[in-house]
């Protein structure tokens, strides 16, 4: 079940198990990348009344710092050269 993604330097990784699962409504759900989701006992599209015994999701999220050529402000955080984040100013001590 465990697979990693190429290039990833951040990586969030969860597993949800239970005993049984019962929907009584099929629930809309969306994973979007960079998450990824796999499920064990447990279809892609689960039916109204079922009750999914012993079911399993992993859910993976995975980033990779943009490579590409970083700029360092004043304030001395690195962003993309199109980003147009700026960070609040820093309090003197």
């Amino acid at each position: 079940m465990r697979k990693r993604l190429d290039r990833s330097e951040i990586e969030l990784t969860t597993d949800l198990k239970a005993r049984e699962l019962r929907f009584e409504e099929v629930p809309e759900t969306e994973v979007r990348p960079p998450a990824q989701t796999e499920r064990e006992n447990l279809p892609e599209e689960v039916e109204p009344d079922v009750t999914y015994r012993n079911p399993g999701i992993r859910l993976r999220i995975a980033s990779a710092r943009a490579d590409a050529d970083q700029e360092v402000q004043n304030d001395g955080l690195e962003r993309p050269e199109e980003s147009d984040v700026e960070a609040a100013p820093r309090k003197e001590s």
